[in-house]
């Protein structure tokens, strides 16, 4: 599967919300032409009926996911979110270690499931030797492709997946989140960032959490003096953001 859809609205959790519930026992069909009801008869569903996927936090299938420990579970991340001084791309390396692992029986007698995030950093050849696993994949095997950018993924990859695209979030949602994650934001706050949003809560947060609003306003502020712009003012603007960027390397 190919998770798709612009970047910070929820592709990788999806994809782990997926993985989860497959490695807890949930059904990966529903027999043709039946409803969902008969899912309320699996243990998993019924501790929260408004989610099929949910997994509460101490259940073990949970905990172990999140912490990559689980035998049947791999997660195959950009170079950089493991380590900040590394290139933003996942190497071949990173997918023929995939190899060895499909190899393996399943620890627990289910399904086997690798989270790839973010596919379009896949060098052309990780690209090349995940198709050979894709051509051909193992029996119980569910491999999830989380990716901002698919067109930059061979055609003959996009091919050999089923795509679900997800939609931006709703301001509504986007609200609801903001809430829940940062309830320290004052209203007037909250509502600039929902504006600026575009329906990525992952892209609020990283405003929030660097002074995104303010940098926003001012933008707006040198571009409402154009075409007689203070020099100075923008240069002392400049330099303080290349100097916070700077510090995140």
């Amino acid at each position: 599967w190919m998770l798709t859809g612009n970047r910070g609205i929820g592709k990788a959790t999806l994809a782990y919300r997926f993985a989860r519930y497959v490695l807890a026992g949930g059904p990966l069909r529903i027999p043709h032409k039946q409803s969902l009801a008969p899912l309320e008869t699996n243990n998993i569903y019924k501790e929260n009926k408004t989610s099929p996927l949910f997994i509460p936090t101490d259940n073990p299938t949970f905990q172990r996911v999140g912490a990559n420990g689980h035998s049947d579970f791999m997660a195959v991340e950009t170079a950089f979110k493991k380590n900040k001084n590394s290139k933003g791309v996942i190497s071949v390396d990173d997918i023929r270690k995939l190899n060895g692992f499909l190899r393996l029986t399943s620890g627990e007698g289910g399904w086997q499931v690798i989270v790839i995030d973010n596919a379009d950093d896949l060098t052309r050849g990780a690209e090349n030797a995940l198709l050979k696993i894709l051509e051909e994949p193992p029996p119980n095997a569910l491999l999830l492709l989380v990716c901002d950018r698919p067109k930059k993924l061979l055609p003959t990859t996009r091919s050999r997946c089923q795509k679900l695209r997800l939609n931006n979030l709703d301001d509504t949602t986007i609200d609801n989140l903001l809430d829940q994650y940062l309830p320290h934001l004052d209203l007037k706050m909250r509502n600039r960032l929902v504006t600026l949003s575009e329906g990525s809560i992952g892209r609020v947060i990283e405003l929030a959490m660097n002074n995104g609003v303010e940098i926003h306003n001012n933008i707006l502020n040198f571009l409402s003096q154009m075409p007689e712009i203070d020099f100075s003012h923008l240069q002392d603007f400049s330099a303080k953001i290349s100097r916070a960027d700077a510090g995140k390397k």
